[in-house]
C-alpha cells in the first residue's frame, strides 16, 4: 500500500452553515454472519497485538458512540459522499463501511478520474506523532493494523466481481486525532484525511486471512459475549 495524499482539514465558522444533512439508515446485521471487526479483534488477540481486559470490553460501547458522533457530523462536510454506505456481505462475513465516494485529481504520479473510494472515519485519543518523535514527525497510518484490516476487508468485499482490471483500489481515512500530538495534554483536535492505494495482491492475501480465521472468530465471539453478560 502507499499513501497518495495527506490533507489536514481546517474548519471555519462559515463551514458550519454549509453542512449537508445525509439521510441515516438502519444498521443491518444478517443472522448467521460475523462482522469484519470481530474477526480482526480475534486475530489481534490471538497474535498478542490486542489485549482486552474486562474493563476494556465494558468501555468499547463508549468508544463506538464517540466514533459514531464524529462520523455522522464529519460526513456532512462532503455533500457528494454516499453516507452511510450499504452493508456488504461476502460468504459468511459481513461488513459495514462508513461511506463511499469518488475522487478526481493528480496525486504524485497517479491521476484519478472519478475513482471509487471506500471512506472510513476514525476518532482517536492516540497521539498523532510517532512515539518518542518530535511533533513534526507524524504517525504513519499504514501501521494502524486494525484500521487497515477494516479498510482492506471492505475493499475486498465491495470490489469482488465488480472492479475493472485496471481500476485502483482506494481507501480514504478521515481521522480526528482528538489529542493532537500530545503537546497540550488536553483536547487539541486535528483532522487529517489520508488517501491510500492498495495492491490487488495484498487485498487478496488479507481476505484469505479473514476467511481462515472466520470459524475461530465465531467461537471467540461467543466466549466474549458470555463474559460480558455474567
Amino acid at each position: 500500500m502507499r499513501i497518495l495524499d495527506i490533507t489536514e482539514v481546517k474548519l471555519e465558522w462559515l463551514d458550519l452553515s454549509t453542512l449537508t444533512q445525509h439521510k441515516p439508515k438502519p444498521y443491518v446485521v444478517v443472522p448467521g454472519t460475523i462482522g469484519v471487526t470481530s474477526i480482526l479483534r480475534y486475530i489481534a488477540t490471538t497474535i498478542g497485538t490486542l489485549k482486552l481486559s474486562d474493563e476494556d470490553v465494558q468501555d468499547i460501547p463508549w468508544r463506538v458512540l464517540m466514533g459514531m458522533g464524529w462520523e455522522t457530523l464529519a460526513a456532512q462536510m462532503y455533500p457528494d459522499m454516499k453516507w452511510p454506505a450499504k452493508e456488504l456481505r461476502r460468504g459468511g462475513i459481513m461488513g459495514h463501511p462508513d461511506a463511499i465516494s469518488w475522487v478526481s485529481g493528480k496525486f504524485g504520479d497517479v491521476v484519478l478520474d472519478d475513482a471509487f473510494v471506500v471512506d472510513e472515519f476514525k476518532y482517536t485519543a492516540k497521539s498523532l506523532r510517532e512515539k518518542g518523535a518530535p511533533a513534526t514527525q507524524l504517525k504513519d497510518i499504514r501501521r494502524e493494523w486494525m484500521w487497515q484490516g477494516q479498510m482492506m476487508s471492505y475493499i475486498a468485499m465491495s470490489t469482488k466481481g465488480a472492479r475493472e482490471p485496471d481500476a485502483p483500489l482506494l481507501g480514504c481515512f478521515h481521522v480526528m486525532w482528538a489529542m493532537g500530538c500530545y503537546e497540550k495534554y488536553t483536547l487539541d483536535e486535528r483532522y487529517l484525511r489520508y488517501l491510500v492505494e492498495y495492491e490487488p495482491a495484498e487485498i487478496e492475501r488479507h481476505w484469505q486471512m479473514m476467511e481462515r480465521n472466520e470459524e475461530g472468530a465465531r467461537r471467540w465471539q461467543t466466549t466474549m459475549t458470555r463474559a460480558t453478560t455474567r
